[in-house]
């Protein structure tokens, strides 16, 4: 593919994270969101669509956990569906 030439700079980084936590959406031709190893692509009016769907998920599942705050990641393997 290629061949390194030079090398200009050489430096210890810090550790990675275990996943990357950065959320980021671009414009071009198309609306591309990326997190983590996700990356989707949606038209404009998808991309409203979407992000208003999550918002009002996310409003949901906010309301689930302030009624059950015994609620444990990792203990419940049943799906609870909390949001349409």
């Amino acid at each position: 593919m290629g061949e390194i030439k030079k090398i200009l700079d050489s430096r210890k980084l810090p550790d990675r994270e275990k996943h990357s936590s950065r959320l980021f959406a671009d414009l071009g031709e198309n609306v591309h969101i990326h997190f983590r190893d996700l990356r989707t692509v949606y038209s404009v009016p998808e991309f409203f669509e979407f992000s208003d769907i999550v918002a009002r998920s996310a409003k949901d599942l906010k309301r689930f956990l302030r009624w059950r705050p015994q609620y444990k990641e990792q203990e419940i393997f049943d799906a609870i569906t909390i949001a349409l």
